[in-house]
């Protein structure tokens, strides 16, 4: 069973981002630096023929104006990440990180 996901949110509060989103609206003014993130698809586990567990997908967007953030490595000492890109706009620098939880 997938774990809820206002548990991720309260765990990636901790990281040292000032503030953290769940798939904000583009209206919304974000405050850097900044944790997005939203819900991807699954991975299941199956077992015997039948879903055994599953994981969410979810893609974690850290955005810093300063290139050398740790907010992006605290995100991938988090079990199951990976780091999937790396690119500037407007001046700020954005870690995308795929992450199963």
């Amino acid at each position: 069973m997938a774990k809820p996901r206002l548990d991720l949110n309260k765990l990636l509060n901790t990281l040292g981002a000032s503030k953290v989103y769940f798939q904000p609206p583009e209206t919304t003014k974000l405050i850097y630096p900044c944790i997005i993130y939203g819900i991807e698809g699954e991975l299941p586990n199956y077992a015997d023929n039948a879903r055994y567990i599953s994981h969410t997908r979810y893609t974690v967007t850290v955005i810093d104006s300063n290139p050398d953030s740790e907010i992006w490595r605290k995100v991938l000492e988090l079990p199951h990440t990976e780091l999937e890109t790396v690119f500037t706009t407007d001046q700020l620098y954005h870690w995308n990180i795929t992450l199963y939880y």
